[in-house]
């Protein structure tokens, strides 16, 4: 379902469309329809009509305005309702999606849609210089432990125990040399 949707010259969003990983999912695509360097097999947009490995500018930044969506996506554990806009600023294209199940998105669509119309320049100098905590991945190089090595690196902002999380592992866990783990950097 689509509503209140300004119309861009050629429309760069699509969806629902089937997604192996997630069910369902809505797209972003700023080249033609079925127009891309490869013909995937397994692609949700089908088969590739016009394959082409030309660099061009498509669609350019100015060429979209704000596009707004609202969709329902079926899944396993019910219905999701997604208000999605699209906006174009500065020649870049942002994207900013509202999600819920479907029973609670009227209490949450005036919030979803006010934060997504606001959108704005970020006025204040000290916002404007916070340095973003950044995940870094490193290579293990000697056998040792999950908390070991993140005793080496430690965190201001994130204890081992949720670095572990994000790692899908214990922090016991024995690392050889090789493994590959994520950690925050500034």
């Amino acid at each position: 379902m689509m509503t209140d949707q300004k119309q861009s010259q050629r429309n760069c969003v699509y969806g629902p469309a089937p997604s192996r990983r997630l069910g369902q999912s809505l797209g972003v695509d700023l080249v033609p329809y079925k127009t891309c360097t490869y013909d995937c097999i397994y692609c949700q947009l089908d088969r590739t009509t016009h394959k082409t490995t030309e660099r061009s500018e498509w669609l350019s930044p100015e060429e979209i305005v704000t596009e707004i969506r609202e969709i329902v996506i079926a899944g396993q554990q019910g219905d999701l309702r997604v208000l999605s806009y699209f906006i174009e600023k500065d020649k870049n294209v942002y994207l900013f999606h509202g999600f819920t199940n479907a029973g609670n998105f009227g209490k949450y669509r005036s919030t979803f849609k006010n934060t997504m119309s606001n959108f704005d320049r970020l006025r204040n100098r000290k916002a404007r210089n916070v340095k973003p905590t950044r995940i870094k991945v490193v290579k293990v190089s000697r056998k040792t432990t999950l908390k070991d090595l993140l005793a080496r690196h430690p965190s201001e902002e994130v204890t081992p125990e949720k670095l572990a999380i994000v790692n899908g592992m214990q922090l016991t866990d024995e690392l050889k040399p090789g493994d590959r783990v994520k950690i925050l950097t500034k």
